[in-house]
């Protein structure tokens, strides 16, 4: 983020770089310090509304300046975006729903239904089909609910003991794991002796990875974002939220085959989401994927090849979320994939 300090002899609020160059010298932010005052700018729409307003200096090429009142008066307005609109038209101020957004329970339920998320996208790229039937029905893959599992133990470990339920089994086929899931309701948090034992093994080998311990001490787990992206309500969760980073942990089966998985499963897509949600440059957000087999940790950071795949994924999800759920030009039932076969 760039400093500016107002000195005793400016009229204005002066820029150290031209007009022409201030996104790109702005592009993380601008705090502006007047006596005991600070005034900051970090999204996209307050920098424009900075920019707008920007006059180039008489005197030299390479500064801009904003009269102070203009300047206040933008910050002023900040406030205005502090609402926001879900898509069922709702309206909850931001900070407010940041909060709520910590309960699990809003966050899937609710929020799940009324706002998009990474995963969203993922289902209209695939399907508007698989979006609307995302809606109203979940089914976890064995998995995506061992990835569940780990996920709980390695961030947030106080809460195995109140949400999972572990049967003395080996298999998921036996009356007592049945017995056991139409007691609770459902499996999503139901788990063989067999399943939490291979889970822990995982976790274990993850939290002993001295480079895990050095890059998460001080970290947050599952902090929520929310925010306004291309047009629509955008909900999500960093795994890891550092001090100068965002990571989320993956867990796989294939180590090696994770380059090609990441761009299989759209990951790029989560990649650029998170980067504006959290305001954070994409060099400085990494995948932690763990290996269930061996145990191994690897780290990958993402080129900017990666961010630009992620971003021209999300518009095209969103042309189908608008083609099929807002303007409503055609019908579900009227999807048809076309394709030539060579």
């Amino acid at each position: 983020m760039k400093i500016v300090t107002k000195k005793p002899n400016w009229k204005h609020i002066t820029f150290m770089t031209p007009k022409i160059n201030f996104k790109k010298w702005a592009e993380n932010g601008v705090k502006i310090k007047i006596n005991e005052e600070c005034f900051e700018f970090n999204k996209p729409h307050e920098l424009d509304a900075l920019l707008t307003n920007l006059t180039p200096s008489y005197n030299s090429d390479n500064t801009c300046f904003i009269p102070i009142p203009e300047m206040k008066s933008i910050h002023a307005k900040k406030d205005r975006y502090e609402k926001i609109s879900l898509l069922n038209g709702e309206i909850y101020n931001k900070q407010e729903l940041i909060k709520k957004m910590y309960d699990d329970s809003f966050y899937y339920g609710e929020l799940g239904k009324y706002a998009l998320s990474s995963s969203s996208i993922k289902y209209l790229i695939d399907s508007p089909k698989s979006y609307a039937r995302s809606l109203n029905y979940k089914s976890d893959s064995p998995a995506f609910k061992t990835g569940r599992l780990i996920h709980l133990a390695a961030l947030e470990p106080d809460k195995l003991e109140s949400l999972c339920h572990i049967v003395e089994v080996q298999s998921a086929v036996t009356k007592k794991y049945k017995d056991k899931v139409n007691e609770v309701g459902s499996d999503q948090f139901v788990y063989t002796r067999k399943e939490y034992d291979k889970a822990m093994y995982t976790v274990d080998a993850l939290q002993q990875n001295e480079l895990w311990q050095e890059l998460t001490r001080n970290s947050k787990f599952e902090e929520p974002a929310f925010d306004i992206l291309h047009g629509y309500p955008f909900r999500a969760k960093a795994d890891v939220l550092g001090t100068d980073f965002i990571a989320d942990l993956k867990t796989t089966s294939d180590l090696k085959a994770f380059k090609w998985s990441a761009k299989k499963y759209s990951y790029d897509v989560q990649l650029y989401i998170y980067c504006n949600l959290f305001n954070v440059d994409y060099k400085n957000f990494y995948f932690f994927v763990i290996d269930k087999s061996s145990g191994d940790l690897g780290i990958y950071d993402c080129e900017e090849s990666f961010y630009n795949s992620g971003k021209e994924k999300l518009e095209y999800g969103i042309r189908i979320f608008e083609k099929y759920f807002i303007n409503k030009e055609e019908e579900l039932n009227e999807y048809v994939i076309r394709e030539t076969l060579t």
